[in-house]
């Protein structure tokens, strides 16, 4: 697990239930603003309660994750998914990278709703790269 994501994961362990989704919401402004070039149909996630967007490439062997959502909930997610992602070498990846954020107990803690649209991004991430491998 890279450090910067172990940090958060370790704080989000640390707070109680508001202040966990306030911290959630904080690291929303983390995540890059990729705008409106990847928010297509193409890249819209379906089964998702807010609207989120993933756009997924390989280049130079490296992870390319973009990823956009109309809630600043799920952005903080998408957020410790880049930590993640971005920029590892496909040959490192499996799809236990991102079990460190599934099994987080805030995670886990979800709305019904919630964790029915988290299990499609994480499903369309572990589609969109095994595609690419």
């Amino acid at each position: 697990m890279k450090e910067n994501i172990k940090i958060h994961l370790d704080n989000l362990n640390l707070l109680d239930s508001q202040e966990k989704y306030l911290y959630l919401v904080e690291l929303a402004q983390h995540l890059p603003n990729f705008g409106i070039n990847i928010k297509n149909s193409k890249n819209l996630i379906d089964s998702c309660t807010s609207k989120v967007w993933l756009k997924i490439e390989i280049i130079n062997q490296k992870i390319n994750f973009q990823a956009e959502s109309d809630s600043l909930l799920i952005r903080g997610i998408l957020y410790l998914i880049y930590l993640q992602l971005q920029n590892l070498d496909i040959k490192k990846y499996n799809f236990s990278i991102l079990k460190c954020i599934k099994n987080n107990q805030t995670i886990k803690n979800l709305t019904i709703a919630r964790k029915s649209g988290l299990k499609a991004i994480f499903d369309k991430i572990k589609d969109k790269i095994n595609l690419q491998k």
